[in-house]
């Protein structure tokens, strides 16, 4: 029988976690990877050896970070990366160029004298964490986009790989759950933590924990591939102050 352990709201700069039987939190530091642990090497060389690339550039409209795992002889996740993270970013420097642009020239048009030069965009994506176990090999990162506003998107973002089907898992892959059970597990969990603080929004959770595959693309297998993951961004199922969410529930 699955058991759920706990919802946690996810802050960009650290993991604040609660039960979902108290409200004492604890605090957990995020890892940090330095700059000199460019190259990681891993047991399995078929599938886990791979280095951190790290880019970076600023222009008037965008500026941004990149730091990511290459892998040198695992084309499924090299893939993978290169669909998720690096063609959408490719096609955000070409629309937030013209966007920046043509903000601007309105800016200009309709107050000349006040014009004044915005701040570019922002783009960040890091390397989180890389956690593996004998069949699960998972990437967590932190991404990052503002394009103008009150305030920029921080978001989770995983790839859940199988070593030994070699292919990248969804969430009812990589568990043998359905969709179905996994959202009821996420819907009970979310309910009765947020009703602790008063913010218990029964549509919001329950469009956002709806079993749709979109839903549930954010995940980690952790603890050896004992523990599910799931995560939940800004938006999905709470108000943006309450940052991201994640249930944990064990397998």
């Amino acid at each position: 029988m699955k058991k759920l352990l706990f919802a946690l709201p996810l802050l960009f700069a650290g993991l604040i976690l609660f039960s979902c039987g108290t409200t004492k939190p604890v605090v957990e530091e995020k890892p940090e990877i330095s700059q000199e642990e460019t190259d990681i090497k891993n047991e399995n060389p078929l599938t886990c050896e791979y280095k951190v690339v790290t880019k970076s550039d600023s222009s008037y409209y965008l500026q941004y970070e990149l730091e990511y795992p290459e892998f040198t002889n695992n084309p499924v996740l090299n893939n993978a990366i290169q669909n998720d993270f690096l063609n959408p970013f490719k096609k955000l420097t070409v629309s937030t160029k013209k966007e920046w642009d043509e903000e601007n020239q309105i800016r200009m048009e309709e107050n000349p004298e006040s014009y004044y030069t915005p701040s570019a965009y922002e783009y960040v994506l890091s390397l989180n964490q890389v956690l593996e176990s004998d069949d699960f090999f998972t990437l967590i990162f932190d991404e990052y986009t503002y394009l103008g506003g009150a305030h920029g998107s921080p978001m989770t973002r995983t790839i859940n790989y199988s070593k030994k089907e070699n292919k990248v898992l969804t969430i009812s892959e990589a568990t043998g759950m359905s969709l179905e059970k996994i959202s009821r597990l996420c819907y009970d969990c979310l309910l009765s933590s947020m009703e602790e603080y008063d913010l218990n929004d029964i549509d919001w959770i329950q469009n956002g924990t709806e079993p749709i595959e979109e839903n549930f693309e954010t995940f980690a297998i952790t603890d050896e591939g004992r523990t599910l993951t799931v995560y939940f961004n800004p938006y999905q199922v709470a108000p943006y102050a309450w940052g991201i969410l994640a249930v944990r529930i064990e397998l």
